[in-house]
Formats: C-alpha cells, sequence, structure tokens
C-alpha cells in the first residue's frame, strides 16, 4: 500500500484533543473542507384530492460540514483491510461447508452448489438499485454484471468516509492503538465494510472455482508480475520476484529483519541482479502493506539472521526445481 497521508498529522496537534485546530490544520494541508449543508425534514400530507399526498416540510437547517479528498479516503479503506485483516476469514469457514456440500460430487452438480451458495452472499451485499445499471457504448441503458455492481458497492463505502472527519483523524496522526478490536466490533461503519469485503471474497472465491461469471473488475495479475513490469531492470528475472512474494505470503510473520534476510540473500549470497537495499525496502512497502524502516545490513549480523538466510536459501532451491 502506497502511504501518502498516514501519520502525517503532528502529535503535537493531535494530541491537543481540539477538534477545531485539528480541522484547521487538515484544510490547511488540502486534505478536505467545509461546506454548507442545507437540510430540511418533514412529513407527507394528504391533500384534499383523492390519491395526492404532498410534502410538508418543516425543521429547515443550514449546517457546516466537513468533507475529505477521496484519495484520503481510498487509502483509509486500504488501511482499515490490511490493519484489520484478521477480520477477514469468514472464507475460511465458508470453504469447509462448501466443501462438505460438493463432496463426491460431479461437475455440474458441483457447480450448481456453487451458484446456490454465490447467489446467496451475493443477496447480502445491500440492493442499491441505482448501482446496477450503466451505459453502454451506444448510450443504451444496460445492466451491470454482477462483479460491476460489486465494484460499484465497494466504491460507495469508500466514498462514504470522505464524510467521517474524526474516524479518520487518528489514522492521520498514525494511531494504530486507536483502531482497535472494540471499534471493530461496534463501529458501524468499519462493520459495514468488513461485512461487504468478506462477502466478496468468498464470491471471488467461488467465481474462481466455478467460472460462473466473467470477472474483469477483482481479476489481478499476480504482485510479482506488477512489481516486475515496472522494475525489470533491477531484478534478475521474474522467478526472482516471485519467490519473493512466495515468501512474504506464506511466512506466518513478516517483520524487518526477514525483510532484509530476503535482500540478503539475493545480494550477498546469491549476488545476482537485486534493487537497493532502499528501493527493496520500498517496493515490500509499497506493494505487501508493510511499514518498515529503511533495510540495512550492519556487517555483525547475528546467528538468528544466517539461519533464516540459510532456510531462504533451501526454500529457493526447492522453488527453482
Amino acid at each position: 500500500m502506497k502511504i501518502h497521508f498516514y501519520n502525517t498529522l503532528p502529535l503535537s496537534i493531535y494530541e491537543t484533543n481540539d477538534l477545531v485546530r485539528i480541522t484547521e490544520y487538515i484544510i490547511n494541508k488540502n486534505y478536505g473542507n467545509k461546506y454548507i449543508s442545507h437540510e430540511s425534514s418533514g412529513v407527507f400530507e394528504e391533500t384534499n384530492k383523492l390519491g395526492e399526498y404532498r410534502i410538508n416540510k418543516s425543521n429547515k437547517q443550514v449546517k457546516e460540514k466537513f468533507i475529505y479528498n477521496n484519495a484520503i479516503s481510498q487509502e483509509f479503506y486500504k488501511y482499515l483491510l490490511n490493519h484489520y485483516s484478521a477480520g477477514l476469514g469468514n472464507n475460511i469457514l465458508f470453504n469447509l461447508d462448501l466443501e462438505e456440500d460438493v463432496f463426491g460430487l460431479d461437475k455440474n452438480e458441483r457447480k450448481k452448489i456453487g451458484l446456490k451458495y454465490f447467489n446467496f452472499y451475493y443477496n447480502k451485499v445491500p440492493n442499491k438499485i441505482g448501482l446496477k445499471f450503466k451505459f453502454d457504448e451506444n448510450r443504451q441503458v444496460v445492466p451491470n454484471t454482477k462483479f460491476e455492481y460489486l465494484k460499484r458497492y465497494q466504491e460507495t463505502l469508500i466514498n462514504n468516509l470522505d464524510y467521517e472527519l474524526e474516524l479518520i483523524i487518528p489514522f492521520l496522526a498514525g494511531d494504530n492503538n486507536y483502531y482497535n478490536k472494540n471499534l471493530f466490533d461496534n463501529n458501524t461503519t468499519i462493520k459495514n465494510i468488513f461485512e461487504f469485503e468478506n462477502n466478496l471474497k468468498i464470491l471471488i472465491e467461488l467465481n474462481n472455482q466455478f467460472k460462473l461469471e466473467e470477472n474483469n473488475v477483482f481479476a489481478t495479475k499476480p504482485i510479482s508480475k506488477i512489481i516486475y513490469q515496472k522494475y525489470a531492470e533491477n531484478f534478475h528475472s521474474l522467478k526472482q520476484v516471485e519467490f519473493i512474494e512466495n515468501q512474504i505470503l506464506k511466512t506466518e510473520k513478516i517483520n524487518r529483519a526477514f525483510a532484509i534476510c530476503l535482500y540478503d540473500f539475493f545480494n550477498n549470497v546469491l549476488c545476482i541482479t537485486t534493487p537497493s537495499s532502499k528501493v527493496f525496502g520500498e517496493i515490500i512497502n509499497s506493494y505487501f502493506n508493510f511499514n518498515f524502516s529503511t533495510l540495512k545490513l550492519n556487517g555483525n549480523e547475528s546467528n538468528t539472521h544466517r539461519n533464516r538466510v540459510k532456510k531462504i536459501k533451501k526454500d529457493w532451491d526447492n522453488f527453482r526445481n
């Protein structure tokens, strides 16, 4: 995840808990702006004409509100998914249920069960009729595919964050502790995001397995190919980058020390083309959602470091074969 806004609000301002002062700083940084909202409420009243009703407006209010730049909302959305990544595990239990239901069935019967599951989880996503249509190349209104609808609903969730002034402030200050389990369990905005993302993850898995609908919306290249496409001159081969992705995805705990071991292995053990430690660290942070400080070898590495490098070498040999 590329970080632009996280941890950019000074603690000296954040710790004042002065919302007015914090908001002024945010506005001065061009992170958002205030706007005037004209709100009114009313009730339907029956008129003297049969079947006719009108709205009797009352309680007109003019309020000053705040809206973030959408780029901040997009980064914050990704931050939530990474920070609360443990909350994206519903697919594990789902896969167990699915495997029980399709065990011993032929391909067509399995696909029918898969479609049943797909419709069940798709219908758990709120139905926003305005998101279900698009214009085709002839400017005719046509239905969106299911994954196009899911993408538009996801964009709606992101756009709604534009108005979450106080929820995003701790993110801007780098206050990870604010986003704790209690907030995850009780904040409606966060709960809605993770309910959707869990369902989306299941729907993508179902579609990948049973080929129910063409999905050009959420289908992505492996991270290794994206990295290599941009940094081909910095690496020896695509295989090298695929191995880095494999190591990061399969290793239970990834920390800065492990990233240094990866760099040390390619640069100093294999002695093949590898980015500088600075660029290597930037790639790891940007594409695998970490926030490690600059990777450096101190010239006097510990036994733990050397043992990790040996383990990486063994994994590399197996990976190439």
